[in-house]
């Protein structure tokens, strides 16, 4: 009703991503945090060295040979080894995901974003 009378500007509206955050606290876990992100999503594909993350930061990578980071790097935080030797983190993997575990965290790989053209950075 709104968007018809002209008072909601969709335009200005980012799509929410339908997945839903990949890890949760386990049962008894009463920590205020329990992960960090080391890095996101290339959205820049060109390559060496032309970053460009969700927050028009440069908290991403690319290779010489063309790659472009296409997930987001997720790991257990505080106390990584105590968290992951106890289970204290539940890993929720959407249908759609690729999970990759190692000693050191997860890295969850999901489709990037789409990005609109245009996209202005300060």
């Amino acid at each position: 009703m709104l968007q018809t009378q002209g008072l909601l500007n969709t335009s200005a509206f980012v799509p929410t991503p339908l997945i839903n955050w990949p890890l949760r606290a386990a049962n008894g876990l009463n920590d205020p945090g329990d992960h960090g992100i080391s890095n996101y999503v290339d959205l820049n594909a060109g390559y060496p060295n032309q970053l460009l993350d969700w927050n028009c930061g440069s908290r991403t990578y690319d290779t010489n040979t063309g790659y472009n980071h296409a997930g987001t790097d997720i790991f257990t935080w505080p106390w990584s080894w105590y968290k992951m030797d106890n289970a204290q983190v539940e890993i929720l993997l959407h249908l759609r995901a690729r999970s990759y575990t190692s000693k050191m965290g997860i890295t969850i790989e999901v489709a990037p974003p789409q990005v609109e053209i245009g996209m202005q950075c300060m």
